[in-house]
């Protein structure tokens, strides 16, 4: 059996609070992020949100099938606000697999 791949990603690929280049983003992703996203799976992991992605990861990747849940949601969530909470309106849309 042989296997490929298209494309490598670096280990330092997620974004980083202490990378000036990376820090607005995030706090721009802080600003408008809404708890509504927090599903039972999201609850029961070690990372209790996803507020940088599903485990915290933070990356800034999309695919061409799907955007992953550990990319960062200010990329692909879709929530309607309310309640004091920001909608977001998905850059890539993200198709969930469970509920």
């Amino acid at each position: 059996m042989r296997f490929t791949f298209g494309t490598i990603l670096g280990e330092n690929l997620s974004l980083d609070d202490t990378d000036p280049a990376d820090s607005k983003f995030l706090l721009l992703s802080d600003e408008y992020y809404n708890t509504d996203l927090e599903t039972k799976h999201v609850l029961e992991s070690e990372v209790p949100h996803v507020r940088r992605g599903y485990g915290g990861v933070a990356l800034p990747v999309v695919l061409s099938h799907n955007t992953p849940n550990n990319t960062m949601p200010l990329v692909w969530a879709e929530v309607p606000g309310g309640a004091g909470k920001p909608s977001m309106r998905p850059l890539f849309r993200r198709r969930q697999r469970y509920a």
